[in-house]
This record gives C-alpha cells, structure tokens and sequence, in this order.
C-alpha cells in the first residue's frame, strides 16, 4: 500500500512539475526575447532583420523593445492590421524617436520613458494590459498622435515617477488625436502631466481617475474640451484635491 501510494504521489509531483514546465514555456513565448533598436538596416522598418542588434526581423512573439543611444531616430511599424506587441521601451540615453505606421497592440506589459528627450509614437495603439503607459524620469514627453482605445476590461493608466524633480518638475504626455477611447476608467497616478494636444480630445462619458499620489496634472493645453460624466461613468477624485 505504501508503494501504490509512493507510485501515485510521484505521478501527481510529475504532472504538476510537467504542468509548471508548459505553462513557463508559454510564458516565455508570449513575452518573447527582447530586442534593441539599430536602425542600420537601410530603412526604417521593423520588418527588415538588420534594424535590430539580433538580427532578427520582428513578430509578435518578440519580448519589450528597446530604442536606446543615438541610431537612425524614425522606426516604422510596417504589419496591416493589429498585432501584439509585448512593450515599448525608451531608455535612459535614448535621442528623441519617433515611431509610425500601422495601429498594434499593446500587452503582457507597458510603454515606458525613461529618457528625459522627446518621444512620439503616431501609431493607433490598443491597450490589453495593465498600467500601460509609465514615465519613470522628472522630465521629458511622451506624446501620442494616433488614437488610444482599449479592450474588455483594460484601461489606459498614465504613471509618472515616485518623486519630482528637484524644482517640481514632472514628465508630459501628450495625447494628440481627437478618437481616444478607453471601454474602462483611465488612470492618472502619481507626478505625472497628462496634455492635450491641439487637437487631441478627452472621451466624452469615459470614466477618469486621479489617484491623487503625487503631483497630478490634467492639462487641456489651451483647447476647448467637454469632460462629460455621470454616475456610471464618474470623473473621480480618490485623494486630497487642492
């Protein structure tokens, strides 16, 4: 009895172990090996293998890209339709980027600015993760020219730094297109400036949240805005409001 119970714990332990390993090996194909930018492939695609340091074209399956130092500065997404992208990442000594083409998605994990330059992004994006945007330096822009729209329960959640700069300063982003549309609350948190461009537009009966953790700006950048809300879908105030 002791060997059949032995025997059947051991085939128990095996699937488990067996499970865990499918379910890393999914993981691992989602997310994706990083990659950095070049752009010494003669153009400016993402599809051309040589514009990234492994020289490999990109897919969907790749892990976050990096665009870091000083290499040809304008990279185009060149896929019709949407498809997955596991992150976008502008490092510390990034120059200024500027990323077009067509509309993607973006999951499994965020944007995010660590530069102190300015960045733009043209695409139509849509978010299928959380907390998609974040700016993790005191200073610099991140601006969106195509429209942010979002899927079931995923939501835009634009995060600045834990702390200001040294005279109060905050990182922008700028939404520049007049179609955002998130199906859920949008967050502002913590110090950050969220801007409207001149033509870029707040959802009209969308909810938005300041969750009131440090310096949170909303900023209508001289345009003229509706900011339409009712109970169902609330403007909401979660901190001290001055």
């Amino acid at each position: 009895m002791r060997n059949a119970k032995s025997r059947r714990g051991n085939q128990i332990l095996a699937a488990a172990v067996g499970a865990v390993g499918v379910m890393g090996l999914a993981t691992m194909a989602y997310g994706g090996v990083a990659k950095t930018w070049t752009g010494l492939g003669g153009d400016n695609n993402w599809k051309t293998a040589a514009n990234w340091k492994d020289g490999a074209s990109f897919n969907a399956d790749d892990g976050v890209l990096t665009f870091t130092g000083t290499p040809p500065r304008t990279a185009s997404y060149d896929n019709a339709g949407y498809a997955g992208v596991n992150g976008i990442d502008f490092s510390a000594d990034a120059t200024e980027f500027t990323i077009s083409g067509d509309k993607f998605i973006i999951r499994n994990t965020n944007i995010r600015s660590n530069s102190t330059r300015n960045q733009t992004i043209n695409n139509d994006i849509l978010v299928d993760t959380a907390s998609p945007v974040s700016m993790t330096g005191t200073t610099g822009t991140l601006t969106f020219n195509g429209a942010l729209t979002s899927s079931g329960s995923m939501s835009w959640d634009f995060q600045g730094p834990a702390t200001t700069g040294a005279g109060g300063e905050t990182p922008t982003v700028v939404l520049g297109s007049s179609s955002n549309d998130w199906a859920t609350t949008a967050y502002i948190s913590q110090n950050i400036t969220v801007q409207m461009g001149p033509t870029g537009k707040v959802p009209r009966y969308r909810p938005l949240t300041f969750k009131m953790t440090g310096k949170e700006v909303l900023d209508l950048g001289g345009t003229t805005q509706t900011l339409d809300y009712d109970a169902a879908r609330p403007l909401t105030f979660s901190g001290t409001v001055q």
